[in-house]
């Protein structure tokens, strides 16, 4: 994945992009009310967070059981360079209220000896790589199977082929996903980046920015990203020179998400090995009964930067995929929140 592709969402923004080098020994709270997001850390710097994530569908009004895991997020600052950042993050004390996914956390720590993450971000704290994506990568290849064993030992015992069957057609998917070092990275990264969103920027109060960007499908194994619409700004109310209040905005029309669905349901199919005519034929249907339904996709996001060290202090976000026909609808929502519990600067 190349750092433009990364850094999309900045390139909106006319006023993004001017050297830090220029401006390091200033306020990042401009006399004219502009904001700089930048970042002020120290090797040996460590910052906590309490991290919360749920996920539920509302189906007529009618809201199923919520599913949530929290965990503690403790960033460590390794290097710094006039152009870099390098941080690591551990995951500690995960719990999730679904019991077969705390089985598996604790398989990847068994695996692992540990739960971190490397990473690098540029001279202002914008997001750049995955430093052990390659280690990563091997470690989550290497689970594939254990994974499988646990998840389906119950219908295994009861000898049904058709059990075996699917358990061979989700062990090809995950290696098949797991072997891609950038799909790790994105499925690694997808939080982190909410919390770096928008490090680089500057903002001025009053000021709206807008435009469309590239943004990852919500179905994996759909390597083609979704155009979206953006806009982000700095909430006047809720600002000043201590921290900036950020606020983004990204919205997905519905052409563009049925153009998802569609190509996930045709890589499916590709999977099972039908020929290009089979699988085309089979997507008939189903292109028949997405024309019934109208997607749509909004998220937001808002984050609390502390100026004097570019730390974040607080992060929300809600993403709402809306499917819609005639006889019902479905709404999917996806939350997470960032918490700082514990920030501890060099004396």
């Amino acid at each position: 994945m190349t750092h433009s592709r990364i850094s999309t969402m900045k390139r909106i923004v006319l006023t993004l992009l001017m050297s830090v080098i220029s401006i390091a020994a200033v306020a990042q709270m401009q006399p004219d009310s502009t904001f700089y997001i930048i970042s002020y850390w120290e090797p040996g710097e460590n910052c906590m967070y309490e991290y919360y994530k749920s996920e539920y569908e509302i189906h007529d009004g009618d809201t199923t059981e919520v599913t949530f895991s929290r965990n503690l997020q403790e960033f460590k600052v390794l290097s710094a360079t006039e152009s870099s950042y390098q941080l690591s993050v551990d995951y500690l004390d995960e719990y999730s209220s679904d019991p077969k996914n705390n089985i598996l956390n604790q398989m990847i720590i068994d695996a692992n000896g540990d739960n971190r993450l490397v990473f690098s971000t540029d001279q202002h704290g914008a997001y750049l790589s995955v430093d052990n994506k390659d280690e990563l990568t091997a470690m989550f290849v290497g689970l594939v199977d254990p994974m499988l064993q646990y998840m389906f030992e119950e219908e295994l015992k009861n000898g049904g082929e058709e059990a075996k069957e699917t358990m061979e057609y989700t062990r090809n998917m995950l290696l098949e996903l797991f072997s891609n070092p950038d799909y790790v990275e994105e499925m690694m990264v997808d939080d982190l980046r909410k919390l770096l969103y928008f490090h680089g920027t500057a903002m001025k109060i009053g000021e709206t920015y807008s435009g469309d960007v590239q943004v990852s499908s919500f179905f994996p194994g759909v390597d083609a990203p979704v155009e979206a619409h953006v806009e982000i700004y700095v909430d006047p109310e809720l600002s000043d020179s201590y921290s900036a209040v950020c606020r983004s905005v990204k919205m997905v029309s519905s052409e563009k998400l049925t153009e998802s669905v569609l190509m996930f349901f045709k890589n499916a199919l590709d999977s099972q090995g039908m020929s290009e005519k089979e699988a085309a034929e089979a997507l008939v249907p189903l292109i028949a009964e997405l024309s019934k339904i109208k997607y749509s996709m909004e998220e937001y996001l808002s984050v609390e930067v502390h100026l004097a060290s570019g730390w974040p202090k607080a992060v929300y976000y809600d993403r709402y995929v809306v499917a819609e026909s005639e006889e019902k609808s479905v709404v999917k929502v996806n939350s997470c929140e960032y918490k700082i519990v514990n920030h501890q600067p060099l004396d």
